[in-house]
């Protein structure tokens, strides 16, 4: 089993999914469920339940417009929407399907795109060539949306997965532990197993913040027990090691690593996209950032 706790601080909106569905809405039965997936492998990212395009298999719907929306809430100070997410869609170079995130500030009458901080993956077809996530992903990731834009205004979020004309067999999207607060009064707490002597449970690299970076970063990721080799890479755009972080002393645990924005040679590195991977013997992880001074 897995324990996660979180510090809410001013959160204006929270759910983990266990105990109920958060008060969110599907606008289509056959589209955004909740509940246990059962497909493809694939569990929540923590606990049992979640909310998913199809639970037990293939989105398997053409020119499908499922939106999944939040209950009201007011934005707070500093706002930051947080949640993870996995998906698997049709497309790779081309993003055919695939999903975005949406806010609503007039009850639910209009909807505009909200855009990471990382970034969405390019123009997807089934959302009529608007932004959004597309292909797929190996493991539950968190994003984090800056809602600061919209202090004070009563919102509503909407997670919008649209498919175009043709394949689809594949598993969808998934988003679990949904979470709207100030990101300097809540945070995760990192997994762990439950027992006498918490031990970190799975290989987890978080989104880097603040970003965009303007003169530092913090990288915040945790090792289990049994790793080998564990090393926190930065990398440019051009696949050049910028940066190279190793763990001293534990070889199990969570470790935050901040980031100056200079290479291995002391000097200030240029704006732009970097990339950042934490690897080890059995697995890695990677992750964009991006840098604006």
């Amino acid at each position: 089993d897995r324990q996660i706790n979180y510090h809410l601080g001013s959160a204006a909106l929270w759910s983990d999914f266990e105990a109920d569905n958060g008060d969110f809405s599907s606008n289509d039965p056959n589209g955004w469920q909740w509940g246990e997936p059962t497909a493809g492998g694939i569990t929540a990212y923590s606990g049992t339940n979640a909310w998913a395009t199809v639970l037990d298999g293939f989105y398997g719907t053409d020119e499908a417009d499922w939106q999944l929306t939040s209950e009201s809430f007011t934005v707070p100070n500093s706002g930051t929407l947080y949640f993870y997410h996995y998906y698997d869609f049709e497309g790779s170079y081309s993003l055919y399907d695939g999903g975005n995130v949406k806010i609503s500030t007039d009850g639910g009458t209009t909807y505009e795109v909200i855009t990471p901080n990382s970034g969405y993956d390019g123009s997807i077809s089934g959302l009529d060539g608007e932004q959004g996530f597309g292909d797929s992903i190996d493991d539950w990731e968190q994003v984090q949306f800056d809602l600061s834009g919209y202090t004070g205004e009563n919102a509503i979020v909407m997670w919008h997965f649209g498919s175009d004309y043709s394949v689809n067999d594949y598993y969808g999207w998934y988003i679990d532990n949904v979470l709207v607060g100030d990101p300097d009064a809540s945070y995760q707490i990192d997994v762990f197993d439950v027992g006498s002597e918490p031990q970190v449970k799975k290989l987890s690299l978080a989104q880097n913040y603040p970003n965009p970076v303007k003169n530092n970063t913090t990288i915040s990721f945790a090792i289990p027990q049994g790793s080998k080799g564990a090393e926190l890479r930065i990398y440019n755009v051009l696949g050049q090691l910028v940066k190279k972080y190793t763990p001293e002393n534990k070889s199990a645990g969570k470790f935050d690593y901040t980031w100056d924005c200079t290479d291995r040679n002391g000097k200030n590195v240029s704006n732009g996209i970097y990339f950042y991977r934490l690897s080890t013997s059995e697995k890695d992880i990677t992750k964009k950032m991006i840098l604006i001074k």
